[in-house]
């Protein structure tokens, strides 16, 4: 009996042992643990408190107020805050700077602190009086933490600088005015750039316009002389065939002349027919009888003959 009190005993204090040394990681904590003389991040979820390093991963911000002396011994006041976090692949910078203890990172951000503060002093000690500005300092900073907080083990995500300006409040109150006005002072230029720019666009757009009404116009011209060239040659087609038509007149009183000439008879045969005709074409009832020898006839012109034909045929056919 007492041997299985001693067994259960033991097993409880083996569970014991193991709830209290075994513990589960974090997602917000940085386990470090040390193999073979190096320092290297412990990625398993279950861990051994007493041989793994358990460290707060979160985001981590200091603040500070520097007060130090721009060229010509002028006092500067500048305040800033730099926010950082363990960067895992420095852990051996962290835990050289920090110690192998839980409070290693606020140990690690006191000597971040203390860094920053020498390292703004310096570069203020680099500037003029009116070169010290938020922006200027800012960018600065950023350019120098970039790699010296990889000696820390951290990795630096933003440094903001809230303020920056002489200590003495007239000097900081002339330096505002100087930079209000070149702030007005620029901005009037952009405004100048600006209209100067609107008023060459206006210019471009005005021409491009006028260039294209004159291409209009030109176009414009290209259709109405092609219309009265289509006009012309529809015009002169129409004389040559006017012309035409007086020349077959000419010819045919030509050919009459000449017929005329060749049997004069027809001359005095000509007004008679004429008279005949006309009678026949106010007398329905009347009756005329024209014969012409097959030479007369085939010697009329073609006008007569082919009168003589048309009438022909309606005589014969009020006679039926």
């Amino acid at each position: 009996m007492v041997l299985w009190l001693i067994l259960i005993a033991f097993i409880v204090l083996l569970v014991i042992l193991v709830v209290v040394s075994f513990k589960v990681r974090r997602p917000d904590q940085l386990l470090l643990i040390e193999k073979h003389g190096k320092i290297q991040p412990y990625l398993k979820r279950w861990y051994v408190s007493k041989s793994v390093l358990a460290l707060p991963a979160t985001m981590k911000t200091i603040s500070t107020e520097v007060k130090t002396q721009a060229q010509g011994k002028i006092g500067v006041v500048i305040k800033l805050s730099v926010s950082f976090y363990p960067d895992p692949h420095r852990a051996e910078n962290l835990v050289r700077i920090g110690g192998w203890t839980s409070e290693a990172v606020d140990k690690v951000a006191e000597e971040l602190s203390g860094t920053v503060q020498g390292l703004v002093g310096e570069l203020v000690e680099t500037l003029e009086i009116t070169q010290v500005s938020r922006e200027k300092l800012a960018q600065l900073l950023r350019e120098h933490l970039g790699e010296l907080a990889h000696n820390f083990g951290v990795t630096v995500t933003s440094v903001v600088v809230s303020e920056a300006e002489a200590a003495d409040k007239k000097i900081a109150d002339a330096i505002r005015q100087q930079e209000e006005a070149h702030i007005q002072e620029a901005t009037e230029k952009a405004n100048q750039q600006s209209r100067i720019a609107t008023e060459k666009l206006k210019l471009k757009a005005d021409d491009e316009i006028a260039h294209l009404k004159h291409q209009m116009e030109m176009e414009h011209l290209k259709l109405k002389e092609i219309e009265e060239l289509k006009a012309a040659e529809l015009e002169r087609k129409l004389l040559e065939k006017e012309t035409e038509k007086k020349r077959l007149s000419l010819e045919l009183e030509k050919e009459e002349v000449e017929l005329l000439s060749k049997h004069p008879e027809l001359i005095m045969l000509t007004p008679q027919l004429t008279r005949l005709v006309e009678a026949s074409q106010q007398l329905k009832s009347a009756r005329t009888i024209v014969t012409f020898s097959p030479e007369i006839y085939n010697g009329l012109p073609k006008i007569l003959q082919s009168l003589l034909e048309a009438i022909q045929p309606a005589k014969t056919a009020q006679k039926d």
